[in-house]
């Protein structure tokens, strides 16, 4: 059995993926809200994982997925697929890590490397030895240019361009379309505009 984590469009997105590497049956989502447990999503059920007593094959299907979430789910994964469309392109000595989700026509750029539970959408091109760190997620045509590092549990938004040799600490948010010209160094920050400037912090 597999189970899509989260019930949203990413896990549509995520089920359709699925769809395109040929898996059609004894597919369902998991979302914690136990109100949508039953509901039919999509071309499936939100199931309650609790109930089932075994444990699944685990797909993401969340968009920021938090490693605060992925500690809590963990329990119910007896191991987890790492997930990537036919029609994305790999160039020479890319590195995948657990439970990554690579989605339609993303291009990965020779040596780069994509953490553990990192989602790379729609058109989005990720640099020659560019570094996604674990739990972030890198939205539709983002460009990650070369030799840029990504921290963890990062938000890169659509279309937005992150310059060469750029680094970008944890928790980092960048808006949608947003150019970002410079290393963020502080975590936790959200940052919109071109050039890229801060517009919020953490609390």
């Amino acid at each position: 059995m597999i189970v899509i984590f989260g019930a949203g469009n990413h896990a549509l997105e995520a089920y359709n993926v699925l769809n395109d590497l040929g898996y059609k049956d004894n597919i369902f989502y998991y979302e914690e809200n136990s109100n949508n447990h039953g509901r039919v999503h999509g071309y499936s059920t939100i199931i309650d994982i609790q109930a089932l007593n075994r444990k699944v094959i685990g797909v993401l299907g969340v968009g920021m997925p938090h490693r605060t979430y992925i500690d809590r789910i963990e329990r119910y994964v007896d191991r987890w697929m790492t997930v990537v469309h036919p029609s994305a392109h790999f160039c020479n000595d890319v590195m995948l890590g657990k439970a990554a989700v690579i989605k339609q026509r993303a291009i990965l750029m020779p040596y780069s490397k994509i953490g553990n539970y990192v989602q790379v959408n729609v058109n989005a091109l990720i640099g020659h030895h560019a570094e996604i760190r674990d739990y972030s997620c890198i939205s539709p045509s983002a460009q990650i240019m070369g030799n840029v590092i990504i921290g963890s549990e990062c938000n890169i938004g659509a279309a937005a361009v992150i310059i060469e040799k750029i680094n970008i600490a944890d928790r980092v948010t960048i808006g949608a379309g947003a150019v970002v010209i410079r290393s963020i160094t502080e975590p936790g920050t959200t940052w919109a505009g071109v050039p890229a400037k801060k517009i919020k912090c953490s609390p």
